[in-house]
């Protein structure tokens, strides 16, 4: 029990200190890159708000402490276009979308205890909380009409994927295609 709270308490801070880097440097971007980023991290929603939108289910503690840390946040939006950047959900949109998987995606592919966190803008992937799963694949970007064997594992935390995200200044470090960014 006492472990378990200590990991809680590291999570947290981990996450807070990843946020506050975002928050802190909200026109990161790297030099070679033209199009204007910037990051916005809102307000920490409420215990309760948590709890009453997830009444009928348990989300992760990753997802609960995102939540206690940003209701919402948008990183390394792309400010004149619109097309690139990581849209991170509130509770509610969150349980809304995992409830209501969205169509473009094989419905058999999610487990019951997967929970949908972020949205990648100007493309359809998700990224999304998997406690079922292990290691780098705790953290999934899961890819329209593909199965989730094919689906991207990118951290054993969200901690994790979001500390390397930023460091990544916004490139989709996980991509396969070799289109990573918005150059």
């Amino acid at each position: 029990m006492v472990r378990a709270k200590e990991n809680l308490v590291s999570l947290m801070s981990r996450l807070a200190t990843i946020m506050h880097r975002f928050e802190r440097d909200p026109y990161r971007r790297a030099p070679n890159n033209p199009i204007k980023l910037i990051s916005y991290v809102g307000a920490p929603a409420s215990r309760r708000v948590i709890e009453n939108t997830w009444r009928n289910a348990r989300p992760p503690a990753d997802a609960i402490e995102l939540w206690s840390v940003c209701n919402t946040a948008r990183l390394f939006l792309d400010i004149d276009y619109g097309q690139w950047g990581l849209s991170l959900l509130s509770p509610d949109v969150s349980a809304q979308q995992t409830r209501e998987i969205p169509p473009l995606y094989p419905t058999t592919s999610f487990r019951v205890d997967d929970v949908i966190v972020g949205e990648f803008v100007g493309d359809t992937d998700l990224l999304l909380v998997a406690p079922s799963e292990v290691s780098h694949r705790r953290i999934l970007v899961a890819h329209t009409m593909e199965p989730r064997e094919e689906w991207t594992g990118v951290g054993e935390s969200l901690a994790a994927f979001l500390e390397t995200y930023f460091e990544a200044m916004g490139e989709k470090f996980w991509d396969r295609s070799g289109h990573t960014g918005p150059h």
